[in-house]
């Protein structure tokens, strides 16, 4: 395969197929189900540094088959070549295949680059988008500060265990508001959040944030309310999942790719997981919801889709948050860590 790649040619029938194969995959990603438009935002947001639609449609109308010859010979020369040998291999096998895919590729990279946006104080962003079908989303996210990416992890985590289901109760089974409902765990870089999300044929984005100021208030509440045996219950629960040995090839591999991308490689982010999970306690988590969600310390993310025949009073009016064009707009004015771990 290495080899392959090394030698292959490319023809201009075959690089105009490719353009229209990409310009196609863009048109898909315009057309999507209304609650997959909303959390598009966030998706571009993540990828550092993101370029918009127009940049990369002009980029591809003057790219040629020498341009793309000549970015693999840059990519070759320039990368650094990191491999993970998982499979029936004794380690000298494993040594001299990698081995011999370095002196094939003769990179001259040392490491791989890796940044990451940090939220580094308080931002409340909006992003509206009126959609090609007939139903509204609307996606909230909090990403708060404070909080390195284990304990961010474990209790945002716990938090969307004990949230899903009552956000699903309240606003799809009571209020009958959508049939695409979520509350989820989230990231951004290595900082972890709450999502919520709901898609709905009938209610605007302008309504549903007035349920969702609801929901988080109630749910607020009854997480104070909840009995310290009941919060142990959920806790466990977690615990037992991350303590439970993989159970196929792909699990267990899948526990080392997180690690290996941080080049991070004593690989023990997961028993440091474990670590803060023994030890969180209710007040931990009830702290967290607060700052993420209540007070808002950290990121305050807010998408809003409607329908192609709602007019904008559709979207929600939020007083003093910024609304931006576009992901990358954001995405300038927040800081980046390189090679975090």
């Amino acid at each position: 395969m290495v080899k392959e790649f090394l030698t292959f040619t490319i023809s201009a029938d075959e690089v105009a197929q490719a353009k229209s194969w990409y310009r196609e995959q863009l048109e898909v990603s315009n057309n999507l189900k209304a609650f997959e438009l909303a959390m598009q935002p966030k998706q571009c947001l993540e990828k550092v540094p993101y370029f918009e639609q127009e940049q990369r449609l002009k980029a591809l109308k003057t790219i040629t088959a020498n341009d793309i010859l000549q970015y693999r010979q840059e990519t070759i020369d320039n990368a650094a070549l990191q491999a993970i040998v998982f499979g029936n291999l004794i380690q000298k096998q494993g040594i001299d295949i990698v081995k011999s895919i370095a002196h094939l590729l003769n990179n001259k990279g040392k490491n791989w680059w890796r940044g990451d946006i940090v939220v580094d104080k308080q931002h409340k962003v909006n992003f509206q988008h009126q959609a090609n079908s007939t139903d509204n989303a609307l996606a909230e996210i909090f990403i708060s500060t404070g909080y390195d990416r284990y304990s961010g992890f474990v209790l945002s985590n716990i938090l969307a265990n004990i949230l899903h289901p009552w956000f699903f109760e309240q606003l799809r089974t009571q209020k009958q508001l959508g049939y695409a409902v979520f509350a989820f765990t989230t990231s951004l870089g290595e900082q972890w959040g709450l999502g919520f999300l709901l898609q709905s044929n009938n209610k605007t984005p302008a309504y549903l944030n007035t349920r969702y100021q609801n929901f988080y208030q109630l749910a607020f509440k009854k997480l104070n309310a909840m009995p310290k045996k009941e919060f142990e219950q959920y806790k466990k629960a977690l615990l037992t999942e991350m303590e439970q040995p993989p159970q196929t090839f792909y699990e267990e591999i899948d526990r080392f790719l997180p690690d290996f991308a941080r080049n991070n490689f004593a690989f023990d982010s997961r028993k440091k997981l474990i670590k803060v999970l023994k030890t969180v306690t209710q007040q931990d988590l009830l702290t967290f919801y607060n700052n993420a969600i209540l007070q808002q310390t950290g990121l305050a993310f807010v998408s809003q889709i409607i329908a192609k025949e709602v007019n904008k009073e559709g979207y929600a009016q939020l007083k003093d948050w910024i609304t931006y064009p576009t992901a990358s707009e954001l995405q300038k004015i927040l800081p980046i860590e390189v090679d975090a771990k």
